[in-house]
């Protein structure tokens, strides 16, 4: 399924006799997708927005890898992933085909190195940078960042001398290079939520903030953009909740019982499940990206569930060039985005571009800034 500004649909179907059975765990970027397949053998292929398949990476390659896992995608084609090689042996791999369409494997770092006993899923950015968790020689924790060229940057300590003495296996890193991560403290023994630029360490939350108690706080990673905004799942007491966080404030933005827009009209947050499960709100894995967009999918009431991006609001929504200056150039941009049917001129956000949307822009920009 791939979708924008509340339209979408199916784009690819697998699992039929022709095809290899595919697994969960897409990225996503610059108008690819990068599909893994199942299987301790498998590799990945890689679609379009449109399902039309662009590239096929089997297990293999130059570096004859096989069990790709924590696959992500680069801005110019290029995958990264861990990959198993032989019996016991992990590799961090990015893989990529050339200007002459010749498929091209870069080994960043492998358990066979005496310096890591483990490699956990990675995330790759654009810069070619890898962020994740290993295990070092000594079986002690640490979060790393691999640097093009070969350099590696030590995010947080978990050796003896450190000051954590676990992480939480979900780790996220920005197109910047920062990452967030959860550690725990050696002084304390409780899990924080932490971002980290590979100098200065801010702590984001714990529990304790905002509601945030320390069941299911570290169960699925989170994700951080590039100004530091750092977005987690946490439950809050009665249900799992959406925040988002810089170091200096913390905000939920979705909870129980919270009215959701949706095509069905507007439903409240949150299935029971009953027993142990209890009421659920978030599902599954969140995002966010460098224009602080999070996108993330949960339970209603009735028992659907919805896909859907939170978008912060500006702070002059007429200014829609961004120059800091409401004016005529403002509104032509805004005719334009209208006539394009560009999402961004669904002002109401009722998931329509029509006559109320260009009124409420009238709105917007009488009011001025």
């Amino acid at each position: 399924f791939y979708g924008i500004g509340g339209v979408g649909g199916p784009i690819f179907t697998a699992n039929d006799p022709n095809n290899p059975v595919y697994s969960s765990g897409l990225a996503s970027r610059n108008g690819r997708i990068i599909v893994p397949e199942l299987g301790s053998n498998s590799g990945a292929i890689m679609i379009d927005t449109q399902g039309n398949v662009i590239n096929d990476f089997p297990p293999g390659g130059p570096l004859g890898v096989s069990g790709f896992s924590g696959l992500s995608i680069t801005a110019d084609g290029a995958i990264g992933y861990r990959g198993d090689f032989g019996f016991n042996e992990r590799r961090l791999v990015i893989d990529e085909f050339d200007g002459s369409n010749q498929r091209v494997q870069t080994l960043v770092a492998s358990t066979a190195d005496p310096d890591y006993s483990f490699i956990f899923t990675p995330v790759l950015n654009d810069a070619r940078q890898f962020g994740l968790k290993v295990f070092d020689g000594s079986s002690n924790q640490l979060v790393v960042r691999f640097d093009p060229g070969g350099g590696v940057t030590t995010i947080a300590d978990g050796t003896p001398s450190g000051p954590f003495n676990a992480f939480a296996n979900g780790v996220s890193m920005s197109q910047d290079g920062r990452l967030a991560y959860y550690g725990r403290l050696r002084s304390t023994n409780q899990y924080a939520l932490y971002a980290n630029n590979g100098t200065d360490e801010i702590r984001i939350a714990q529990p304790g903030d905002l509601d945030i108690i320390s069941s299911d706080f570290i169960n699925f990673g989170p994700a951080i953009n590039s100004s530091g905004w750092t977005a987690f799942r946490a439950r809050d007491g009665v249900s799992t909740a959406l925040y988002v966080g810089d170091g200096q404030d913390i905000v939920k933005l979705v909870e129980v019982d919270q009215l959701m827009p949706t095509d069905l009209g507007d439903l409240p947050a949150g299935f029971d499940f009953g027993g142990f499960t209890g009421i659920q709100v978030m599902n599954g894995p969140i995002s966010i990206n460098d224009d602080g967009q999070i996108g993330f999918s949960m339970f209603f009431r009735n028992g659907t569930i919805g896909v859907f991006t939170a978008t912060p609001s500006p702070a002059c929504p007429a200014d829609l060039n961004g120059d800091g200056v409401v004016d005529a150039d403002d509104f032509f941009l805004f005719l334009q985005l209208f006539a394009n049917g560009d999402p961004r001129a669904d002002i109401n956000n009722d998931g329509v571009i029509d006559a109320d949307d260009f009124f409420a822009y009238l709105g917007l920009f009488a009011a001025g800034c």
